[in-house]
């Protein structure tokens, strides 16, 4: 497994090839609806639903893990510029998510 590199989800999105298939930390507002698995950088940007600014979050629905749905989360997984998620809409894919925590915003 390679070195865990933490780094905020504006720069996730704005440079996804120098993140692609790097073990990543993240936070972010969790959202776990029907097709829109996603991590957005605050909830007003979830509110205004431009997936671009969001990327996909490879993850099975579960009773566990619905808790942290609408919540700000610390995430780590491994990035994917390549996977766009839901209709190829979303800035790269997280996968193989090994932890999500309850969190709060301010990583900047």
């Amino acid at each position: 497994m390679s070195e865990l590199i933490v780094v905020s989800l504006k720069t996730l999105i704005s440079f996804p090839d120098e993140y692609h298939e790097k073990s990543i930390s993240v936070h972010g507002f969790l959202s776990l609806k029907f097709e829109g698995h996603s991590l957005w950088s605050s909830e007003p940007d979830y509110d205004k639903r431009n997936p671009k600014n969001s990327v996909w979050i490879d993850i099975s629905i579960s009773e566990a893990n619905l808790i942290f749905d609408g919540e700000c989360v610390e995430l780590e997984g491994v990035f994917n510029s390549k996977r766009k998620g839901h209709f190829g809409l979303y800035s790269g894919t997280i996968e193989n998510i090994t932890r999500i925590e309850k969190s709060s915003l301010d990583e900047s």
